[in-house]
């Protein structure tokens, strides 16, 4: 899978990154993932990582309406949630998927930078930068 995500409790930030190629089995798998994980229901934050990311092409608008259908499946774990997101081609997409769930209660802003959606979410740059590689790592270690 090319996503994974971390729940830090004392942080109370979900750390989300993407990783190469993501394809829409990839994503509604992890959306799946995040709507059961007991510490993504209960953290007020989270910030998604697609720098990384080389190949979305396969999540067009009915994925990006079908991946807000399914994560709002818990809709309390959405209430009062605050959400960066860091991208750079897939900027649009997560934008209009920020939309989608933003009816849900959650606030998500699409940055261009880490730096500044840290300090949207009042998290710790390098911290954060240094929690974001550990988990492409990881993804890059399954994926060989």
């Amino acid at each position: 899978m090319a996503i994974t995500h971390y729940s830090d409790k004392q942080k109370g930030i979900t750390i989300i990154v993407w990783d190469g190629t993501v394809v829409w089995d990839d994503w509604l798998e992890h959306v799946q993932e995040l709507v059961i994980d007991p510490h993504w229901r209960s953290l007020p934050r989270f910030i998604a990582d697609l720098r990384s990311v080389t190949d979305t092409s396969a999540i067009q608008e009915k994925e990006l309406e079908l991946a807000a259908i399914a994560i709002a499946e818990n809709r309390a774990a959405l209430a009062m949630k605050t959400g960066a997101v860091v991208a750079s081609d897939e900027f649009w997409q997560a934008q209009r998927f920020g939309k989608l769930i933003e009816g849900f209660g959650t606030s998500t802003i699409v940055f261009n930078t880490l730096e500044t959606a840290c300090v949207f979410l009042g998290l710790d740059p390098i911290e954060t930068s240094q929690s974001i590689e550990q988990l492409r790592s990881q993804l890059r270690r399954k994926g060989s």
